[in-house]
């Protein structure tokens, strides 16, 4: 994208048009099943082939030799002091029974398994069994978190059914004094908040001990901890909030046929409903950046914020704020489309489908006009998917908060981590993604959505104690919801109920500050309580 030869330019506009195209056609069904599962396979060949041709255009710098290419050891040796890196696996044992030949005597388990990286020291690998009590004990735990009628207790019990499973035998081999743990989930454990587990102490949870920082993958930390750090000139905060759904952009192009939007099938359609809480969140993360930042923020709402202004929005910013709706199209999401099962069939040992092959599409923000249909929708029908998003140029955003929900979901890549908009975000050049594992209430999202933004802005923690403090402030302060829905976003924590010493200390659902999720590298010199 950055070279000016003319031919590239060219062939980059061929993969951007045949990336649109058939994100538009795996989450539409065909009438002719076959004929489509031939067509998408053909688009797949198409975009891995217009990768390659660029890559040899540009004569990128070749792979490393593997003397210096990522290894656990410089891993090791890379991690900053009070760190740790946990590598979360899911993989099928495999165990045969020496008296019984052939398949008959074959055992095979999806599992999971951790591996802890220390700084300077061994490489611990805990076994963490079987993945289906774990998937089901996570099951149970998120449908006390989500469900309407809050019960603590219940919760709570949940979430240590799950940590004895998973956390506790990680815990164990944690040093003392760790104050960062980078996490590289995998499989369900992907949705997991983490920060939300009990702590060693009563009356904790994990947040009170370390900041948990998500990444995609070891390589993408290492690579991360060995650059040097970029100062930022900018300081433009992008905000969007108050999307207008049912009217398109003011200047609607007309389709193409070779552009196919997504989200679309002729049985049935999604109805996208209005949030008028994101533009209350978006005004208070406006006053609050005029004030700290001493910049003008650009603000997108009603029909202004659709596909095309956020594409050219994002690389000139060094904040965005993102409110809206987000999706990840599991399983049930893609059978309510009537999406074809076969296109996103992952077979393992490096066969995958076409839908397996780009599993972006799966993910994506939801901009002006996706409730319009017809000649009057635009030609992605006010759908970003993480495929789009993953062709802009974000080398000068910092940071990226997408509060919309399931927003840090994604589609696990068969030990390759989760493909979704934070994994898109992030090759795209943002150093840091703060994203969302369910629908979050909207007092609530902007009681926590205030507090970090002056924890980062005010304050001057980094993105990840910001939003650590301002999630510890809104489990301790139950209150705080009330008092936004009364004050709004000029609410301080002055303003929130005083505990008596000796009382019984209430603590806010887990729904309401548990969701958001930090995914990138912390700045160094830094320690949760600065």
């Amino acid at each position: 994208m950055a070279s000016r030869d003319p031919d590239s330019a060219t062939l980059a506009d061929q993969l951007r048009l045949t990336r649109m195209s058939l994100a538009g056609m795996l989450l539409k069904p065909g009438r002719d099943a076959d004929a489509h599962r031939e067509k998408i396979e053909q688009l797949t060949e198409t975009k891995e082939d217009l990768e390659k041709r660029i890559a040899a255009k540009l004569k990128l710098a070749p792979l490393k030799p593997a003397t210096t290419s990522a290894t656990p050891n410089r891993l090791r040796a890379a991690l900053p002091d009070g760190a740790v890196f946990v590598d979360l696996y899911r993989y099928v044992y495999f165990e045969q029974d020496p008296k019984v030949k052939g398949k008959k005597g074959e055992r095979r388990a999806e599992s999971y398994i951790a591996f802890v990286l220390r700084k300077d020291k061994p490489a611990i690998r805990v076994e963490l069994k079987e993945a289906k009590p774990i998937d089901d004990a996570w099951a149970a735990w998120r449908k006390a978190i989500t469900t309407d009628r809050y019960d603590e207790k219940a919760e709570r019990k949940a979430a240590a059914k799950f940590a004895e499973l998973v956390w506790e035998p990680i815990r164990k081999q944690l040093p003392d004094q760790v104050r960062t743990v980078y996490l590289a989930p995998d499989g369900k454990l992907a949705q997991v908040p983490w920060g939300a587990l009990d702590g060693k102490k009563a009356d904790t949870v994990l947040l009170d001990e370390h900041a948990v920082c998500l990444v995609p993958h070891g390589p993408w930390l290492l690579e991360r901890l060995e650059q040097k750090t970029e100062k930022l000139t900018g300081s433009t905060l992008l905000a969007y909030g108050g999307v207008d759904y049912d009217r398109g952009p003011a200047a609607v192009l007309k389709p193409r046929d070779d552009v196919r939007g997504p989200l679309l099938s002729e049985k049935r359609r999604i109805k996208w409903s209005d949030l008028p809480g994101t533009a209350k969140e978006q005004a208070a993360i406006i006053a609050l950046a005029k004030k700290a930042l001493k910049d003008k923020p650009i603000a997108r709402s009603g029909r202004d914020a659709n596909t095309k202004q956020i594409e050219e929005d994002l690389p000139k910013a060094r904040y965005a704020h993102i409110a809206t709706h987000g999706f990840f199209a599991d399983p049930e999401f893609r059978s309510a489309l009537q999406a074809d099962p076969k296109l996103f069939e992952y077979r393992g040992f490096g066969e995958r489908r076409g839908g397996a092959r780009s599993p972006l599409v799966l993910s994506g923000l939801v901009l002006a006009g996706a409730n319009r249909l017809g000649e009057d929708a635009a030609p992605d029908h006010g759908i970003i998917t993480a495929e789009g998003l993953i062709g802009l140029r974000m080398e000068g955003l910092e940071l990226a908060v997408l509060s919309a929900c399931e927003t840090g979901l994604g589609e696990s890549g068969g030990g390759e981590g989760v493909y979704g908009l934070q994994r898109a975000f992030h090759v795209a050049g943002c150093k840091k993604v703060i994203a969302s594992l369910w629908k979050v209430d909207d007092a609530a999202t902007q009681a926590l959505m205030t507090l970090f933004y002056r924890n980062l802005w005010e304050k001057k923690l980094d993105a990840a104690e910001a939003l650590r403090q301002a999630q510890l402030t809104i489990y301790r302060n139950p209150a705080a919801v009330e008092v936004v829905k009364k004050r709004g976003a000029d609410f301080t924590e002055s303003d929130l109920p005083e505990v008596k010493p000796g009382a019984q200390r209430k603590h806010a659902p887990t729904a309401h500050w548990a969701a958001f999720t930090f995914s990138g590298v912390r700045q160094p010199k830094t320690t949760p309580g600065n």
